[in-house]
């Protein structure tokens, strides 16, 4: 059942036109970017030296 499911879903994402790709693409890098700087921001990790210098 999960191997027609699959093939399913693909055989639907590839009849989907470009400018739906391009939205895709442009929406999750905009979120990786959001999700990267929030992370930064927010890290339990220790600070290196040099980032406490400029700091």
């Amino acid at each position: 059942m999960a191997p027609a499911a699959v093939g399913t879903s693909l055989f639907l994402m590839f009849g989907l036109p470009l400018d739906t790709w391009i939205r895709l693409a442009v929406w999750l890098v905009i979120g990786l970017a959001i999700y990267a700087a929030y992370g930064r921001r927010h890290s339990r990790l220790p600070v290196s030296a040099e980032r406490s210098a400029r700091l």
